[in-house]
C-alpha cells in the first residue's frame, strides 16, 4: 500500500472516530434556586432564595410548596448536542404523617435570566401544561433521608437529555437558563405537615449541592461493530479504486 493510500485510510478512521468523541460537564444550579408556595391557599409566592433547602409538599394546608432549580445552558462545540444528562440531588428532610404524596420532575422553558417566577409554580396531577415531564414519582413515600445523592432514572435521563436538546435549539439558547421543577402531586394539599426537602445550591458543603452531569457529541455514538464495519468497507473501497487505477494504467 503506498503512502497516499495509507493517508486516505488514516483519514477515514479518524473521521469515524470523531463521532465517538464526547465532552463531559457538571454544573450546579444557580443560587437563585428556591421554593414557591401557596401557604394557606394564597397565590404563589417565592419562599426564600437564600435558603439551603427547599420544601416540596404540604405547607400550611391547603397550601403547597414546590422547588425550582435553574441551570445554565452551556455553549457546546459547533454542531454538538447533548448525548446524555442526569440530575443528582440530596433528600435532606422528609416527614410523612400518612398523607405524603409523590413528587414529579418537570423541565420549564429556557429564559434569559435565572430568576424563578411565581408562574413557574405547578402542583397537582401530571402533566404540568406549561412544562415537560422529565420523571414521574421521582420522590415517593418509599424514599428515605440520606447523604447519598438521588439521581434521575434511565428513562428520566433520556427525557432530560431530550428536553435539554429541545431547549438548546442547536445553540440558539446557549447562555440562557432552563428550570427543573420538583412538583407535588397534591393541590390542595392534605393536612398533616407531610413534605420532602431537598438541598439547594446554598447548601454549605460542596458535595451537598444538586448537580447536573451531561455529555455532548457530534452524533449519536455508533455501535463498535458498525464502526469496524464502516472502516472495513471504506478500506475495501479504497483498495478497489486503487486497483482500478492501476489496471487502467497497466
Amino acid at each position: 500500500m503506498d503512502t497516499k493510500t495509507l493517508s486516505l485510510c488514516a483519514a477515514l478512521v479518524c473521521s469515524l472516530r470523531l463521532t465517538r468523541l464526547a465532552i463531559a460537564g457538571t454544573e450546579n444550579p444557580t443560587t437563585a434556586d428556591t421554593a414557591i408556595d401557596t401557604r394557606n391557599g394564597t397565590a404563589p409566592q417565592i419562599t426564600n432564595v437564600n435558603d439551603y433547602q427547599a420544601r416540596i409538599g404540604e405547607f400550611f394546608s391547603p397550601g403547597v410548596s414546590v422547588a425550582v432549580l435553574p441551570f445554565l445552558l452551556p455553549t457546546l462545540p459547533t454542531g454538538e448536542l447533548f448525548t446524555n444528562a442526569e440530575l443528582s440531588f440530596q433528600l435532606f428532610g422528609m416527614n410523612n404523617t400518612g398523607t405524603l404524596g409523590n413528587v414529579n420532575l418537570y423541565g420549564l422553558n429556557a429564559r434569559a435570566l435565572d430568576t424563578v417566577l411565581t408562574t413557574d409554580f405547578y402542583a397537582g396531577a401530571a402533566p404540568d401544561p406549561n412544562g415537560t415531564l422529565i420523571q414521574s414519582a421521582i420522590l415517593t413515600p418509599a424514599n428515605s433521608v440520606s447523604t447519598t445523592h438521588l439521581t434521575t432514572s434511565a428513562l428520566g435521563d433520556a427525557s432530560l437529555t431530550s428536553f435539554l436538546n429541545t431547549q438548546y435549539a442547536n445553540g440558539a439558547n446557549a447562555g440562557k437558563y432552563v428550570f427543573l421543577l420538583f412538583s407535588y402531586d397534591q393541590n390542595p394539599s392534605a393536612p398533616g405537615n407531610s413534605f420532602y426537602s431537598i438541598l439547594t445550591s446554598n447548601a454549605g458543603g460542596a458535595t451537598e449541592k444538586p448537580f447536573l452531569t451531561f455529555t455532548s457529541g457530534l452524533t449519536a455514538i455508533p455501535e463498535p461493530s458498525s464502526v469496524a464495519g464502516s472502516i472495513l468497507v471504506g478500506i475495501a473501497g479504497l483498495f478497489g479504486v486503487l486497483r482500478y487505477r492501476r489496471l487502467k494504467t497497466a
